[in-house]
């Protein structure tokens, strides 16, 4: 009986270290979360500056109608009476004969 109590020990160490390591809430599965995180985390920052810029946009196109007159034009292709907009294409856009 002796002789298995240590065998068995470490059997059972070794099963309490393999699930430490690897099991569902073992150090690796903590880790790869960990990387998770730090991804959401830049992404979030990443929409939160965007986000930012879009609101500066907003009360821009709000307030100052030079911005507003400017975004017209170059998004929306719009001219003033007696404008006249030349539009080119691009090399790849050039029908071939």
């Amino acid at each position: 009986m002796r002789r298995l109590w240590f065998p068995l020990t470490i059997v059972l160490y070794l099963f309490l270290a393999v699930s430490t390591l690897v099991g569902e809430r073992g150090l690796l599965h903590l880790l790869k979360l960990y990387q998770e995180l730090q991804s959401l985390k830049t992404a979030a920052l990443t929409l939160l500056r965007e986000n930012e810029v879009l609101r500066e946009r907003i009360a821009r196109l709000q307030k100052d109608d030079e911005f507003l007159e400017k975004i017209v034009r170059e998004e929306l292709g719009y001219a003033r009476e007696q404008e006249f907009v030349y539009r080119f294409r691009r090399p790849s856009q050039v029908p071939t004969p």
